[in-house]
């Protein structure tokens, strides 16, 4: 059950927390904590104010014992009320060196009028653990605090933690990404195609739209569509389009492996070819003859789609849709090829349509192959 305090935190009886705040035998400093967080989440300036003046520990809880900030739930308060006398008290707070910097982070994500006199007092060049302070602040703040830590000489250009640098930091910042990328563009730091992927993949399309405005990402718009597709992100891949990339074949059967139809819907729409082979050497009708996708199989099959297509290169076997859904036990997707007039290829024995279906013993599939035309391997 929730304590005394906690219950008087909940229901915004400050009386009841000043008078149990009073007695240290009536609480513990993990539910002043809590309380804490819970009032600076709500926005209660007035019962934040209360319980920071308690002594309370300004910055929260950290459940797993870390000093990354995102570990601090206090760092998503969204009041600039609570914000303000969240720093002002963990400024007046004696912290150790590693606290402090939580202030710093803290300061920069809220866009606070605070980080200006932090940073003259502990400077730009910290960080928590492995964690580099401009990594951290591209991935959560907004424009203005990059422009004041970097005035404050903060290095946006190098640095990295594990697989993560800035350009991907940035896209993570689904809030305030393309803001800041435009100011980190203008201070020299690096985008690449795998910054613009990455942002393309996380359904970042305000950053997208920024980096492809970069002559070096002026031809990467196929890169991105393909990212956006294999992850479901509609709103890129429509803004995508609008900026010119192509419907490709590509990016049709990444979203088809996938299994996101919204996106699959609107490259048919757009015009994305049916028969292009992707770098894997298959056809869109083949990605989605091995997902067992009934409607979206019958759906290409209308619009146009070779069923008798062959594989290329790099694929192992060469094989065509029939084969493929045999071997993928998609017997019903098979019929569908059939009623389409697919041919039964006669590939190495053991490796065709219709010794599989023997395998399987499927009298109605076999049956039907044996009845259906032949054609060739090449």
């Amino acid at each position: 059950m929730p304590s005394d305090l906690l219950t008087a935190a909940a229901s915004h009886d400050l009386d009841a927390v000043q008078r149990l705040l009073a007695d240290p035998a009536a609480h513990t400093p993990h539910d002043a904590q809590t309380a804490l967080v819970a009032a600076a989440h709500r926005g209660a300036a007035d019962l934040v104010e209360c319980l920071l003046d308690a002594n309370t520990f300004p910055l929260g809880l950290a459940p797993n014992g870390g000093l990354a900030p995102e570990r601090w739930p206090i760092g998503e308060t969204r009041d600039p009320a609570c914000q303000a006398l969240i720093l002002e008290a963990g400024r007046r707070t004696h912290l150790a060196l590693p606290h402090r910097w939580l202030l710093v982070a803290f300061a920069a994500r809220w866009g606070s009028a605070q980080l200006d006199e932090l940073l003259a007092e502990h400077g730009s060049r910290g960080g928590f653990g492995d964690i580099p302070l401009p990594i951290w602040a591209a991935q959560h703040a907004p424009a203005s605090s990059i422009r004041l830590l970097h005035a404050y000489k903060a290095d946006f250009r190098n640095p990295r933690r594990g697989g993560v640098d800035v350009g991907r930091a940035v896209a993570r910042n689904l809030t305030h990404g393309a803001d800041v990328a435009r100011v980190l563009i203008e201070i020299g730091t690096p985008f690449t195609i795998e910054h613009l992927r990455a942002a393309a993949a996380l359904g970042n399309t305000a950053l997208v739209e920024v980096l492809l405005s970069l002559e070096s990402l002026a031809d990467a718009r196929a890169a991105a569509l393909d990212s956006a597709a294999y992850n479901g992100q509609l709103a890129t891949c429509q803004a995508l389009l609008r900026h010119g990339a192509r419907a490709a074949a590509s990016a049709l059967g990444l979203a088809i492996q996938a299994e996101h139809r919204s996106v699959v819907d609107l490259l048919l729409d757009a015009g994305a070819p049916l028969d292009e082979e992707s770098r894997d050497g298959v056809t869109p009708l083949m990605i989605a003859v091995r997902t067992g996708d009934e409607p979206l199989v019958a759906r290409l099959i209308a619009a146009g789609a070779d069923v008798n297509a062959l594989a290329g290169p790099p694929f192992s076997m060469g094989r065509d849709p029939l084969t493929i859904a045999v071997f993928a036990h998609r017997i019903e997707v098979a019929h569908l090829l059939l009623d389409a007039g697919a041919l039964v290829r006669p590939w190495e024995r053991g490796h065709d349509a219709l010794s599989r279906a023997r395998r399987l013993q499927d009298a109605a599939l076999i049956a039907r192959l044996e009845a259906a035309p032949t054609g060739p391997t090449s």
